[in-house]
């Protein structure tokens, strides 16, 4: 029997398409966050030298945090991102994977946050389910 896919797994998948198309995408990188944008700017640099900032990461910190042991999005995950001309990619692989996605204006322009959606009850008011994820472009 295969098992359902989990919110990581999706993850997974939609930075497997964006490699797909020359963006340079790795989950769950060590170090700081300085530690990792240097290495992955280097790595993406060496593999994919004609898309030199296109790249996108999260932090392995970051992952405890995001996700419980079953692999569900619980809460918020930053993708950190070498340049926000690539934010539609990534807005769109995160869509295709079950993420919805939304835009918000901040100074931040190489940061996109995927986090849970609230489910609603049959009054409208938010409940403590968490039904999917979104995507919030930070900075475009």
């Amino acid at each position: 029997m295969i098992a359902a896919l989990n919110d990581r797994d999706r993850l997974l998948l939609a930075f497997a398409n964006l490699a797909s198309y020359g963006i340079f995408a790795r989950p769950a990188v060590r170090g700081s966050l300085v530690e990792a944008g240097g290495l992955v700017g280097a790595e993406a640099a060496t593999g994919v030298p004609f898309a030199r900032r296109d790249y996108v990461f999260w932090l392995r910190d970051d992952e405890r945090s995001a996700f419980d042991q079953t692999g569900a999005l619980v809460g918020p995950l930053p993708l950190h991102i070498g340049t926000g001309s690539i934010v539609p990619a990534i807005r769109a692989a995160l869509s295709s994977a079950g993420f919805a996605g939304w835009c918000a204006t901040a100074s931040d322009s190489h940061q996109i946050l995927v986090g849970p959606i609230p489910t609603f009850d049959a009054g409208g008011g938010a409940s403590a389910g968490v039904r999917s994820a979104h995507a919030v472009a930070v900075g475009t």
